[in-house]
């Protein structure tokens, strides 16, 4: 397993070379990540597919192993992660995916997410007011939020309609 582990990535590589705890061990030890998200990397390092069951993965699960991969820089798995992720962006884990193609500087991905915006504009117009339904709460990361107003052309500093005005006061 090691050697293909090795080939995969230069970071895996340092990381199972000799002297490293994790070369010595031959264990990596991997606790930010999922077990499902672990099963979709090896999958793409051994067989660059998803076999069965995990075809089926969730966008969430995909989102993880793409930031994973990228933290390993086993970037083949990363390039073929952003387009399965792409196809299965939705309202509920678009945020997620806008987040990380930003962070991550994916700008295929994150063209993809803003023309989900685009086409969803009602949906993520009431999430930046805040007035998504319950399964579709307010965004909450600041930078998703900018660009998805970004995108939208909306003023996110600008009162909402019907909101109380501000008056100067003279003396």
């Amino acid at each position: 397993h090691s050697a293909v582990l090795r080939a995969a990535s230069p970071v895996l590589a340092a990381m199972l070379s000799q002297g490293m705890r994790e070369g010595d061990k031959r264990e990596i030890a991997v606790r930010e990540c999922s077990w499902g998200a672990m099963k979709v990397l090896l999958a793409f390092i051994y067989t660059s597919s998803l076999p069965g069951e995990l075809a089926k993965s969730k966008p969430d699960t995909l989102i993880e192993a793409m930031t994973l991969a990228h933290r390993w820089n086993v970037q083949h798995v990363v390039q073929m992660l952003a387009p399965a992720i792409a196809k299965l962006l939705d309202p509920q884990v678009i945020e997620s995916a806008m987040e990380v193609a930003m962070s991550l500087n994916m700008t295929k991905l994150l063209h993809d997410c803003r023309q989900f915006v685009i086409a969803h504009e009602r949906e993520m117009r009431a999430r930046l007011a805040g007035q998504g339904a319950k399964d579709l709460p307010a965004f909450k990361l600041p930078a998703v939020r900018a660009e998805v107003a970004r995108v939208l052309r909306v003023d996110l500093a600008r009162r909402p309609e019907g909101g109380p005005s501000k008056r100067l006061r003279l003396l």
